[in-house]
């Protein structure tokens, strides 16, 4: 009988040890309307929304933009709806890449680093991380662009003034984007 009760503490040590060791989760956040899921850096509050739709030569692009920010970080998902007639194959998917990038270095300002072409779900995409000063502050960018047309999903974390974006916490925010439902 000692023996199966010394049996019985020993498992639910185990079973305690092992819980204390999970690690603390982000927020998670899940858009059905812009069709994906990604898990915030821990200590970040929920991400607030914005929407706009600019007009532009080739039609409307309806944005919509989820910022979370803690401390000197703010991390960001985006999507951006274009008119499907911009996509006509994988050379109008990298001419959208490029023209992300374009925007993302504000036209050579930022200098890119590490710059990267891969598939985010079978998926043409491109990851960077660029270095500038904004405002008078040293920047840090990292990102990863999809294009899954007529989308463009962009993931972002910016660091000002030397906050690191290249930590464990900030990695999980990037591995942790799915596109779902696409439609």
């Amino acid at each position: 009988m000692r023996f199966g009760v010394l049996l019985v503490v020993l498992v639910m040590a185990g079973c305690a040890t092992s819980q204390k060791a999970q690690a603390p989760r982000g927020t998670v956040l899940t858009s059905e309307a812009d069709a994906f899921t990604v898990e915030f850096p821990v200590g970040f509050p929920p991400a607030q929304k914005e929407v706009s739709t600019e007009q532009t030569d080739a039609g409307p692009v309806q944005l919509s933009m989820y910022v979370s920010e803690s401390n000197a970080l703010a991390c960001l998902v985006s999507r951006a709806t274009y008119p499907a007639a911009l996509f006509t194959g994988p050379e109008s998917e990298q001419a959208m890449l490029a023209g992300a990038l374009s925007g993302i270095t504000d036209g050579g300002k930022f200098k890119v680093d590490g710059l990267k072409d891969h598939r985010l779900q079978d998926h043409a995409a491109r990851s960077l991380v660029a270095a500038g000063e904004s405002e008078g502050h040293a920047v840090t960018m990292r990102v990863t662009m999809a294009v899954v047309p007529p989308h463009l999903y962009q993931l972002n974390c910016t660091g000002v003034d030397g906050a690191a974006v290249g930590t464990p916490e900030i990695d999980g925010f990037f591995q942790s984007f799915r596109v779902t439902n696409i439609k």
